[in-house]
């Protein structure tokens, strides 16, 4: 009957790495079935990991990133920012206690998605907001005055945005009013009041006479907002840009790319209107894909996104032009995605920059070059179960590089072409193990 069995052994080293694919009596010598609490060293040597101390008694940490020179987190029902040099703690808002949230860094921001919420954001000033400003409940209302000011005769469109650091809203269908032949002037009133203590102005749109562009006619300040404005001359500002246009959805996934914030809303994958990254035109901006969205990873020259089933490569210099194309027929492990310096990786012709790492839904890691192409790394030698998401990060110490994942809730007991069993080998030095 088959038991565990010991054997010393005298090796150089483990240049090879791991291989859980092979018969455990095929493992080549260079090679090692699992590798546990160990640090592998470019030569094949090995070193014990370090352990670590625990900083933080966290109730359900989780969904950790880097910004500002801050470790930001949520535990339970916040979002915290933490200090890495003394570990204090600052409670910057509510986030949903049972979602994963993800994060993307853009123009200095960092925009913070979680599944069925809010987008919201850390701004460059620090503060916990929504992705986009917030959107007038609706336009004011509108009457003719005569004998007042200079507007000839005929219909006039009004709508009113708001503005936040220098980001407008969108804004709704504008409300009409026809003067009288004899002309005079319009009076707003019950203007729609921001609840954004951040919000700092009331921008006013109006068209021409009978026309059907709306073009900026003053700015008020949220301060200096009175019961009713009185508009008595055609306007002479900017063109509207935001009208019908609303916040970016947030779901389980978000990242960005050429000056659009991308996110991933179940099947759906959006896309915000360019240097607008809060706003989007929900009916038209947006890819529509057959299974969950479990990846979103941009690189030089387009954005990888896989599902359930299937990897794409999406290329073009902006979204309305993104050609859609077919890199692989498996998905990836949500959240296992992550960029790394090409330089990490010992293959011939090897580009330069930063590329993709991932692990996919068939067991093994993916690496996606910055034009599309991918190439599995240990292909054949190392396969892992599929796993509900994971996360993976490049560590560097002490001259070491590696790719470090964390995977939860495995769907199977053994990835696609994993071995089953495994062969435990304990490693001494000068007749100590270690």
């Amino acid at each position: 009957m088959a038991g565990p069995r010991s054997q010393d052994l005298a090796l150089e080293g483990f240049p090879d790495g791991v291989n859980n694919v092979f018969r455990e009596d095929s493992v080549p010598t260079s090679q090692l079935r699992s590798a546990q609490n160990i640090d592998l060293l470019p030569d094949g040597k090995v070193r014990r990991r370090s352990g670590y101390l625990r900083r933080l008694g966290l109730s359900d940490g989780r969904s950790a990133a880097s910004f500002q020179g801050r470790i930001i987190l949520a535990d339970g029902g916040d979002l915290l920012k933490i200090d890495p040099t003394d570990f204090s703690s600052e409670v910057l808002g509510s986030i949903p206690s049972n979602v994963r949230p993800d994060y993307t860094e853009l123009n200095g921001a960092l925009y913070i998605a979680a599944e069925g919420a809010e987008g919201r954001k850390i701004s460059l000033a620090g503060r916990y907001e929504a992705w986009a400003p917030e959107h007038p409940l609706g336009q004011p209302g509108l009457a003719a005055v005569a004998g007042l000011g200079s507007l000839p005769g005929g219909t006039y469109q009004i709508a009113v945005t708001f503005l936040r650091d220098g980001e407008e809203s969108g804004a709704a269908r504008a409300e009409t009013i026809q003067l009288p032949p004899a002309g005079g002037a319009i009076q707003l009133s019950n203007i729609p009041q921001p609840s954004d203590p951040h919000t700092s102005a009331v921008r006013i749109y109006m068209t021409n006479t009978d026309g059907q562009i709306l073009y900026q006619e003053r700015d008020i300040p949220v301060q200096a907002l009175g019961a009713s404005v009185t508009i008595q001359s055609l306007p002479t500002g900017k063109q509207l840009e935001t009208q019908f246009m609303e916040p970016v959805p947030s779901g389980q996934a978000v990242s960005s790319y050429n000056g659009r914030l991308l996110s991933a809303v179940g099947e759906v994958l959006y896309y915000s209107q360019a240097l607008r990254y809060g706003l989007c035109n929900i009916a038209q901006d947006y890819f529509q894909f057959a299974s969950r969205i479990t990846m979103i990873q941009p690189v030089a020259h387009g954005v990888y996104v896989a599902t359930e089933a299937t990897t794409y490569f999406l290329t073009g210099p902006t979204p309305e032009e993104f050609q859609l194309n077919t890199i692989a027929d498996y998905g990836a492990i949500e959240g296992t995605n992550c960029l790394v310096p090409a330089s990490a990786f010992p293959f011939q012709n090897m580009e330069t920059g930063n590329v993709a790492v991932w692990w996919s839904k068939s067991g093994g890691m993916v690496l996606g070059m910055a034009n599309g192409q991918i190439q599995y790394i240990r292909d054949g030698e190392l396969s892992i179960p599929d796993h509900a998401r994971g996360v993976t990060m490049l560590r560097e110490e002490d001259g070491v590089r590696q790719l470090l994942s964390v995977l939860q809730e495995p769907k199977s007991s053994m990835g696609g072409m994993a071995a089953k069993d495994e062969a435990v080998v304990a490693v001494y030095r000068n007749g100590i193990e270690i």
